[in-house]
Parts: structure tokens; sequence; C-alpha cells
């Protein structure tokens, strides 16, 4: 799939004329069935139009919050106001009872609102417009993980809506240190992608590093979070990832309290871990909810069976044939000088074997009991290490 670099659209500001911005909005749109204008007499004083796309807003919010409160008649208490945008705030202070609202001046800013679930409302005159959020299309449930399935945990797994996804995080780290950054990426998707992160945790070169890469993204369309993978990560031609990617809520909530980024992409129910290092690819979520002298024979099966399928291709017996065990060893070696030369975000991506965190091996090549687990890797950044205080021994 191919796209091509689109030109930004030219700032138009919004026509004070109600027919002149109504006429606007269709050609623009191309007179969409799915496009709906709705005129009015807004408290029965000022000609006004109500402007949404079909099967994208809660039809009962429309009218039970918008319409309810534009379509009754003003009292005797109502200013008798002269500017038509002192209107509009009046409408938007003292009249709409709809909770998320906001002023818009341009085109570009209007039709973005508008595809993006909102009621657009115009009133004449006026050179402003109110922007009444209130998306809601249908959504796929909440369901099991597909891919990341455990036998004990949480049985949750992220969906395909932004604030669904963040609201599955937010349940599990109720801190006010949680922030979340949101940025339009896609010249024609403008599709939504939200940074979240534990303020106080996450290395902040890291995080200056993710928001640059994500601003440099210069492309028409981002459907999917492989997008945004493929144009931020640090190789591309290389047969090991170095970006997580992960469907469950505790896995992602689990890398926040490390001091790592996620980003969140609308539309796609995978996020995106950074930084990612080569034993997270080992690790399990339920590694964590089960006994760590268990998890850590499980752990070590992987590693054993990555090893196995690395070094059985026949790329291998080519070598054994042609130079003995030392050809099997070239390989290894090979593969190994390509691994500890890979970063993520900065971060050597064989941490920490290569270099060597004694402190991290315990949660990477073993999974050690939480009473062992005083601080958080090192390899994460430089943010807050210490996880929790070292206990007494009991009797």
């Amino acid at each position: 799939m191919q796209s091509h670099v689109s030109q930004p659209h030219e700032k138009i500001s919004l026509p004070a004329s109600l027919e002149a911005c109504i006429k606007h909005i269709q050609t623009e749109i191309g007179g969409s069935s799915d496009l709906v204008i709705k005129c009015f007499s807004c408290l029965h004083l000022w000609p006004g139009a109500l402007v949404y796309i079909e099967g994208m807003i809660d039809v009962q919010m429309l009218h039970q919050s918008v319409l309810g409160s534009l379509m009754g008649y003003a009292n005797e208490h109502t200013p008798k106001f002269d500017d038509p945008n002192d209107r509009l705030i009046h409408v938007k202070e003292d009249v709409l009872i709809a909770g998320n609202t906001d002023y818009i001046d341009e085109m570009e800013l209007l039709f973005h609102r508008l595809l993006s679930g909102a009621i657009i409302l115009l009133l004449d005159n006026s050179s402003q417009a109110i922007s009444i959020s209130a998306a809601g299309w249908e959504d796929r449930s909440i369901t099991e993980p597909q891919s990341q399935s455990v036998v004990r945990g949480p049985m949750e797994a992220f969906t395909e809506n932004l604030r669904t996804n963040t609201t599955l995080i937010r349940r599990r780290i109720k801190d006010s240190q949680l922030w979340m950054e949101t940025r339009q990426i896609g010249k024609i998707t403008k599709t939504s992608v939200a940074l979240m992160y534990v303020n106080h945790l996450v290395d902040k070169g890291v995080l200056e590093e993710v928001r640059r890469r994500l601003d440099d993204i210069d492309i028409d369309s981002i459907l999917e979070s492989g997008y945004i993978e493929e144009l931020i990560q640090d190789v591309t031609l290389t047969p090991f990832p170095t970006i997580y990617n992960s469907e469950r809520p505790d896995t992602v909530a689990a890398g926040l309290l490390e001091g790592r980024v996620a980003i969140i992409v609308d539309g796609t129910p995978f996020v995106m871990l950074i930084p990612s290092l080569f034993v997270h690819f080992f690790q399990s979520p339920e590694d964590y909810y089960q006994r760590a002298d268990i998890s850590t024979l499980l752990r070590l099966i992987r590693y054993l069976s990555f090893f196995i399928a690395m070094l059985a291709p026949s790329f291998y017996i080519i070598l054994a044939a042609t130079f003995g065990f030392f050809g099997i060893l070239l390989g290894l070696l090979a593969i190994l000088l390509h691994l500890t030369n890979l970063r993520s975000f900065g971060a050597a991506y064989m941490s920490p074997f290569g270099p060597f965190v004694a402190s991290d091996i315990k949660d990477s090549l073993f999974r050690m009991p939480w009473t062992h687990m005083m601080n958080r890797p090192y390899s994460n950044g430089n943010g807050q290490k210490k996880r929790q205080k070292k206990r007494t021994k009991r009797l």
C-alpha cells in the first residue's frame, strides 16, 4: 500500500454568513449522503444550524443535551446581543448542557472535528462555531487477547478505540503522574496517536527522541501502528524487532511502571512500548502471575528454544560441513555481533547482557520473586529507579 505526501490545506476562516458556511461545508465534503445539516432557530431568536456525520455521533446526546437545550424559548433574562459572537458565547456558556465544547474559527479545524464525531453548531453572522464532542459510533467490545493469551491473569485486551485503550491503562495506574499527549499524524487520515508515560519515571531523553521522531513523520495515512513502527525504528534491515507490541493493558501498564513510553494509535488494538530490549521478547505476562521458580524455568526454556531454532537452519549445516564446529561458532558470532550493535531509542538492545548490568539479570534471564526486585531496570533510562523499600526478614 503506497501513500504520497499531499499538500497542506490552506487555512480558511469561517464565513460569517450561515448560508455561505453551509454551502462551503457541502462543497468540501462533496455533498456526501451521510452529512446531516439541521437548520433551526436557536432559542427561537437567532438562525442557526447543526452539522454532523450520520452514524458517528451519539443520537441520544444530540436530542437530549444539544437540541433539548437549543430549541427552548428565551426568557426575560436573556440579554439582547448586538455582536453575533456574543450570542455564541452565551449559548456555549449558559445554554448548552453538553460537557465538552470548544470554539472553532477555521474550516480545517471544523472538518477535523466534524469527521471525528463532533456536532458543529453554527449561528448566522458569527465568525466562530461551537464544536460539541458527541462521538458515538459502534465499537468492538473488550474481549480476551487473541495473540497473547494466558491461563492466569487479566483477560482483557485493547480494542480499536483510542479512548477505550487509554482508559484500560488508567484503570491500572491511578496516579496523577501518568501523563498523556495526543497528536494527529497523516495528512489525509489525521489519525490520533497518543503518548503515555509516567512523568517521574520516564527517561526525558528517550521521551524527547520519541516526540521528535513522531513529529518528523510526513505521510498521508496512518492506518495501523505498524506504519508508525516502521517510520520511527532505529534499524530497518534486521530480523530482530526493536519495538515491542502488545494487546494486553497489564503488559503496557507494567512497561510504563518501568519507565518506558507507550504509543497508542487509534484504530488498532496493538500498543507499542519504547525502548524495547532483546530480553523483553522472551517474557510473558504470566511470568509475573505465578511462582518465580516456575516462571524462571519457562523463561529458560524459551531461551533454549530460541538458540536451537537459530542454530538449526541450513546456513549452519553448510558452515559446519565446510569449517566443522568452528563454522557453527562463526555463524553464532555473526548473529551476536549484529545483536550487540542494535539500539532501541538509544538503549542497548542486548542489555543487560551487553553491556552487562548485573542488577537487571534478576528480571531478564530469571524471574526473581517480587521481594528481590527493589529497583526498576536500569536499561530503560535514567528515571526514578527505586521500586519498593527493602523488606525486613520474616521470623
